[in-house]
Order: structure tokens, then sequence, then C-alpha cells
């Protein structure tokens, strides 16, 4: 990867490009940085990619190389994300979990059914077991959750054993 330097705004650019500009010059196949550097054209790196917390920052690659210690590097700039952002992205992770909750509630509606259909042959009324009343409560209850809606693993209920 290469930019031109031209009077300190740099641009992306190939070796191409300096062949395309450059037509009455006869470049070898493997140009040295040396005669890339007299026209101006140098390698370039890209920074070490931060660490950012998702939830409240945003991270973009810089437009513009910087010479740092004389290698030319595309930084990173961490922005804030505004309230309104946040809450979206809040908003998105809350839908995720209440889709994983809904899908949890569907693998144990066989339970339900079950009672429902027992019902139906012994007229005893419907009889579903007390562990599964709680444990689909529990799970209609996740977004009432300390952690809501960034629970952990161990924050879900545990379904009972069949």
């Amino acid at each position: 990867m290469y930019i031109k330097v031209n009077n300190g705004v740099t641009q992306d650019y190939t070796i191409g490009q300096l062949r395309k500009d450059n037509p009455n010059t006869s470049f070898p196949s493997r140009i040295s940085e040396e005669v890339l550097n007299s026209y101006d054209v140098f390698s370039v790196v890209d920074a070490d990619e931060p660490s950012i917390d998702n939830r409240t920052q945003t991270l973009s690659k810089n437009d513009q190389a910087t010479n740092i210690d004389g290698t030319w590097t595309y930084e990173w700039t961490i922005t804030s994300k505004s309230i309104e952002e946040i809450a979206e992205y809040d908003a998105g992770f809350a839908a995720e979990v209440r889709s994983e909750r809904d899908s949890k509630l569907k693998e144990s509606d066989w339970v339900t059914v079950k009672a429902v259909e027992d019902n139906a042959v012994d007229n005893l009324g419907i009889q579903v077991p007390l562990v599964w009343l709680n444990y689909r409560q529990a799970l209609r209850d996740i977004t009432s959750h300390a952690n809501f809606p960034y629970l952990q693993d161990s924050d879900w209920p545990s379904s009972p054993e069949v």
C-alpha cells in the first residue's frame, strides 16, 4: 500500500499510477523505496486497531496518513456515540435478547401442549409441572433482570430436566 504526498496532503497511490503519471520514465519491475521516495511516493501501514466499547464508541481509520518516526501510518480515530446512538444500540441488543427469550419459550411449549392434551384425556384440569411454569415465567421476566439487555449466560434461567 502506498501514498503520494503533495504539499503535505496524502492520497492513496499505486505503482501503476506512478508509471502512468511518468510515461517517459522506465521503472524497473521492482522499484526501490529510495526511487519511490524521490517521487514523493511512500509505503504506508495501518496502525494496530485499538479496542473500543462498541456500545459507546465508534472507530474510523483516518483518511490522511501521518509520518510517525519515518513510517507513514494510517491511524485511528475513536469517537463517542451520541445518547441517541447509544439508545439505538441498546434497543437493537434488547431486541436480540428478546428474540433469544422467545426461542427458549418456543422450545418449552411442548410442556404446555402436553398438559392440555393430557387434560383432554383425563379431565383432571390442566396441570403443567410447577418447575416448568417457574422456568417459563423467569424467561418472560428476563427483561426485568438487572443486567438486561447485557445478559451473561449465568443470568438466564436453567431449563428443567426433562
